[in-house]
């Protein structure tokens, strides 16, 4: 009995000790309806809020129309940010490695109280 105890520790350690803390990715979104610095801002400070995502680590491209977020992975999920810069008027889509939308949350699918 002991000795399984002594087992069920020792792989619960190295299960401790092998688990992730956090996973940093950095995305690229499309907001096609992104159009000034008012809109920037917005979105910008929408962002700041939720949690998981770096902030200073988040850049709005007017000209491009893209806004670029680093978030964890373990504590917020990219559709979580598409849906938040969505339920301030936008429409967000993540962007491929080839640099095309994917299907992401348009404009009018997020209703405001």
């Amino acid at each position: 009995m002991r000795t399984m105890i002594i087992v069920i520790m020792c792989f619960a350690c190295l299960l401790f000790v092998s688990c992730r803390r956090y996973d940093y990715r950095t995305v690229t979104i499309s907001v096609p309806e992104m159009k000034d610095m008012v809109s920037a801002e917005k979105i910008e400070k929408a962002l700041s809020v939720v949690p998981g995502i770096q902030s200073e680590k988040t850049g709005v491209n007017i000209v491009d129309q893209t806004v670029t977020v680093t978030y964890d992975s373990l504590v917020t999920a990219l559709k979580n940010i598409e849906f938040v810069i969505a339920g301030e008027g936008y429409g967000a889509f993540a962007l491929t490695k080839d640099g095309r939308p994917a299907r992401g949350v348009p404009a009018n699918a997020v209703s405001t109280p």
